[in-house]
């Protein structure tokens, strides 16, 4: 607004200019302005037409990638026109790091600009490349871009905003957990876990005679008129495992008092490396949590299934869960395990634990489920009990991450942030 304020100042003085020449008879007043207004013309069509036949072209070479990998990012600017083009700047998000390169302060929030200054000629294409560091896991918007030019003389700017934009998934990190918190399963045949094997109803075996505490719904009614005393239906045995995984994004004792970013950031760690070791061990898994993902306002419920894409779909959902807690996790739980099949066992991911949270274990474990507690908080593990197994990997977890690059990046933006 006040560049344009100016410009129009400039083009009014060139004209006081002629006005004031005409009545004073001084031509060289006269010319003066007139060839202001001619330079002001030029630089208004000049300006006018700079940003026209302009194309800018954003390739990302993958649209998803996990924390601490590296994107290949490149960008094409086109001018298919005989005048040339100054700059072009790109939003890029705080989360993704340009490597080697000096970003900009941007207008917009969590943002910088990537700029790229270039003497374009005319009908000349320029390629940038660069690499993208994840460096922390959500789902990103990469641009829009402005292209910024002018007239030779330096009167009028222009300015394009594009509309397009990229988006990049980074899915949260993967490490190695020093024990095994899920129940497997054998390739083939029977379940080898702490619970009995189960009948699996999608697997007839035939019909017996009837035996006391048969469930009713069992009894062949058919088989049974046929042969004149009850009959209950047989089924082979079950050759899945199946685990729900819970995921508590609590990590202080009321949400009102805020979260720690820290131990959230632990808890998806650790779930999302869970969930890789309970698909390589091949059994049916799902997953909820009292937090949503940032592309829903509901709370995040995936069923149980063996689908080879069942991996995926988890870490997509945890690449953008949010720290909005949306009802204590006690209630999830509670109305997950009414509806967990048969000998399902629960695992629950957790970096704080309540008394209430405790009660809500032991009453799952009382409903016939395995109940295993994965505890990364920084405090004293919990004593739940002796009979839910209980893993302590806060400790290990805090260890690895003494290791990444972005946990310290984190902690040096805090104590700059302090000081």
């Amino acid at each position: 607004m006040l560049s344009q304020l100016w410009q129009e100042l400039w083009v009014g003085l060139f004209a006081v200019l002629i006005v004031i020449g005409l009545f004073a008879g001084q031509g060289i007043l006269i010319a003066f302005g007139v060839m202001g207004l001619v330079v002001s013309g030029v630089s208004w069509v000049w300006s006018r037409i700079a940003l026209q036949d302009v194309s800018y072209e954003r390739r990302l070479g993958s649209k998803r990638a996990f924390i601490g990998e590296e994107v290949a990012f490149s960008v094409a600017l086109t001018n298919r026109k005989p005048i040339p083009l100054p700059m072009v700047e790109d939003e890029i998000p705080e989360a993704v790091e340009v490597v080697g390169e000096e970003l900009a302060v941007s207008p917009s929030s969590h943002t910088r600009s990537l700029r790229h200054r270039t003497a374009m000629a005319w009908y000349e294409r320029v390629t940038w490349e660069y690499r993208l560091r994840c460096t922390r896991r959500g789902y990103f918007k990469i641009g829009p871009a402005a292209l910024d030019s002018g007239d030779i003389f330096g009167f009028f700017d222009s300015r394009l905003q594009s509309d397009k934009a990229d988006y990049l998934l980074v899915f949260p990190r993967i490490v190695p957990l020093p024990k095994s918190v899920i129940p497997g399963a054998r390739p083939v045949g029977d379940v080898r876990t702490g619970s009995p094997v189960f009948q699996d109803a999608s697997r007839p075996a035939g019909v017996r005679d009837y035996q006391r505490g048969d469930p009713l719904k069992a009894i062949d009614w058919k088989h049974s008129a046929r042969r004149q005393r009850l009959q209950t239906r047989v089924y082979e045995p079950s050759s899945n495992v199946t685990v729900m995984l819970a995921v508590a994004v609590d990590t202080t004792s009321h949400h009102w008092e805020g979260y720690s970013a820290a131990l959230l950031e632990r808890v998806v760690t650790v779930a999302a490396s869970a969930a890789t070791q309970a698909m390589e061990r091949r059994v049916s898994l799902g997953m909820f949590s009292n937090g949503a993902s940032a592309a829903s306002e509901k709370v995040l419920r995936i069923p149980p299934s063996r689908d080879p894409d069942q991996l995926h779909i988890i870490l997509e959902s945890l690449a953008t869960l949010r720290p909005i807690v949306l009802g204590p996790i006690t209630r999830h739980l509670t109305e997950a395990s009414r509806g967990l099949p048969l000998g399902a066992t629960l695992v629950l991911v957790a970096a704080y634990v309540s008394p209430d949270l405790e009660d809500a274990l032991r009453q799952v474990k009382q409903r016939g489920h395995p109940v295993s507690l994965v505890y990364v908080g920084e405090g004293e593990c919990p004593q739940v009990g002796s009979d839910i197994k209980v893993h302590d990997l806060g400790g290990y977890v805090a260890a690895l991450e003494a290791e990444w690059p972005e946990v310290q990046a984190a902690k040096r933006r805090a104590k700059r942030e302090a000081a």
